[in-house]
């Protein structure tokens, strides 16, 4: 049995089965992307929140950290990605304490260099003054004075060893408790009385602290608030000649770098000390030896007055000649104790123009020099004065060859006599000879002298009774 149908008919079953078989195929194709980008999300979201977190470290937020949501290799990932963030954080922590400490380091080594440069240049501008004093005792009130201003200290004070270095004797102090110890005569015992008397014995730095054992050391009355005290030997070629003293209010003020930087300025003082010392010693020697030059010269010249029997010359209009008594007058006299010159002017009534000058010898007086005007009514001018100091000056000299001249000449005549009576004495054999000879050359040598030699009772017997 044949049954005919149409063409299109029978396409029609086929057409429906083909729009069924898409639809489904569309369907399942959406489903698949849906479950695509499910699946892609699901996947991703962990990287992404990763991602994030990892952006946030990069700007500076250390705080933040990955949630490990699930074991696998996500979860590792963000646990490795925390541990990385812990230890930059460590990392950067330990960095800004390292540059903070080494900040503050760097600051505290600043102020310490800025203290020590300070101080360096207080030492020089003390020792430029100190070293300029010549008395010790000006010298010791105003390094006491210095230091306490430069350093800020409350009490300077310096000590002196006497000469038996038993004692450490206060010389000169700044404070008030100072003054009051100094008026007291304040010392202490060397090697027993607080950290004066150990650096004394020792001749090392000591620093005091108002702590602990160092604390028995504040018990002076006269300085009741000192907290700190450092004590520095004065040392001169190694030994111990004094102490520097400094004391301050503060607790714990002072430190070895202190010690080591004022230890120069002590070496300054010690020496500064000495220097001044020897100035006084020397400039006593050179008044003893001007003194004794003085004397000699005084001697020499009276003994050259009276040997040449003048003490002076005249010279006049009507022609010189010699003195041989002393000219008084009030002017000369007035000339020779101020050893001036002195210049009277005529005043018309009874002074007459006179110039007197001192003849001068390595600041010595001795003798005047008197000009006499021949006119009543003249002035002395400028160049007459220093005319007649200048010729006085070369006067002096000229005197002093004369005289040491003919010194050395009778010192030569009386060596020639000597070694000649000597000479014949010598050739004389026996005692009678040599006590005549002796006898007659003495009066030859003394002409109109009687000379008498008589020789002890013991030496003519031989030395018997």
């Amino acid at each position: 049995m044949v049954t005919l149908q149409s063409r299109d008919d029978a396409l029609e079953t086929v057409a429906n089965v083909s729009r069924i078989s898409q639809l489904l195929g569309l369907a399942a194709i959406a489903v698949a992307s849906l479950l695509a980008v499910i699946m892609t999300q699901y996947l991703t979201r962990p990287i992404a929140r990763l991602t994030q977190i990892a952006e946030r470290v990069s700007s500076g937020d250390l705080q933040a950290r990955a949630e490990a949501e699930s074991p696998d290799e996500i979860g590792a990932l963000a646990n490795s990605f925390n541990r990385m963030t812990n230890q930059i954080s460590e990392i950067l922590l330990n960095l800004e304490k390292r540059v903070a400490e080494r900040t503050t380091d760097l600051e505290i080594a600043r102020r310490q260099s800025d203290k020590r440069a300070n101080q360096l240049l207080a030492i020089g501008e003390i020792s430029k003054f100190v070293n300029s004093e010549q008395k010790v005792d000006t010298l010791l009130s105003l390094v006491t004075r210095l230091v306490s201003e430069r350093f800020g200290f409350y009490h300077t004070g310096i000590f002196l060893l006497d000469e038996t270095k038993q004692y450490a004797i206060l010389q000169a102090a700044n404070s008030e408790g100072g003054q009051a110890m100094l008026r007291r005569g304040h010392k202490l015992r060397v090697g027993e009385s607080g950290i004066v008397g150990y650096v004394a014995k020792s001749g090392e730095p000591r620093i005091a602290l108002d702590v602990g054992l160092d604390a028995v050391y504040f018990n002076n009355p006269d300085l009741p608030i000192t907290r700190s005290e450092m004590a520095l030997p004065l040392k001169l070629r190694d030994e111990v000649i004094g102490i520097l003293d400094v004391q301050s209010e503060k607790p714990g003020a002072f430190t070895e770098d202190d010690a080591n930087t004022l230890n120069i300025l002590a070496d300054q003082i010690a020496i500064a000390i000495d220097n001044a010392r020897l100035f006084s010693q020397t400039q006593t020697t050179l008044s003893e030896v001007q003194a004794l030059y003085r004397q000699n010269l005084q001697e020499g010249w009276k003994t050259f007055s009276r040997e040449e029997g003048m003490v002076g010359f005249n010279q006049s209009l009507s022609g010189g000649k010699k003195l041989t008594e002393p000219v008084g007058s009030a002017e000369i006299q007035q000339a020779l104790n101020r050893g001036e010159t002195m210049v009277i002017q005529p005043n018309g009534k009874s002074e007459e123009p006179v110039i007197v000058v001192p003849i001068k010898l390595r600041g010595q007086v001795i003798g005047v020099m008197r000009i006499k005007a021949p006119d009543q009514a003249k002035q002395w001018t400028t160049n007459e004065i220093n005319l007649s100091e200048a010729v006085s000056e070369r006067l002096s000299l000229a005197l002093e060859n004369a005289r040491l001249i003919q010194e050395s000449q009778r010192q030569v005549i009386k060596e020639q006599a000597i070694s000649e009576i000597t000479s014949k004495i010598g050739s004389s054999i026996n005692l009678e000879n040599v006590l005549q000879t002796a006898v007659e050359e003495l009066g030859r040598s003394i002409p109109g002298s009687e000379v008498i030699i008589k020789l002890k009772e013991d030496n003519v017997n031989g030395g018997s009774a």
